[in-house]
């Protein structure tokens, strides 16, 4: 016979209702659910590997005003060699994965 043995994994998720979050080390995934640009800082100091999820809950993104702007947590901490990256679409996610620097991926 075949053993399977099946482990459940549990991440950190956070939900965001005002117009900024700074997220710690521990958080895996971000909603943001807020009428206005919101704008969600990475977490500092991570690991290479780290992996973190932002996503537009409230499906108004993509409206004006409402999209939702990412850094990292300080200036020298960059995304793709750029000062930030938007989510400007309708319940769209970005996922973000950190090696020497964040990366979208």
């Amino acid at each position: 016979g075949v053993l399977l043995q099946v482990e459940c994994v549990m991440v950190n998720v956070w939900g965001v209702t005002g117009a900024c979050y700074s997220s710690d080390i521990f958080d895996y995934y971000i909603g943001v659910s807020y009428d206005g640009t919101a704008g969600i800082y990475l977490p500092p100091n991570p690991d290479n590997g780290k992996l973190v999820i932002v996503k537009d809950e409230s499906g108004h993104a993509g409206d004006p005003y409402k999209y939702i702007v990412i850094r990292g947590a300080t200036a020298s901490d960059t995304i793709d060699r750029e000062s930030s990256a938007t989510i400007n679409i309708n319940n769209a996610t970005l996922q973000f994965v950190y090696r020497d620097g964040w990366r979208i991926i």
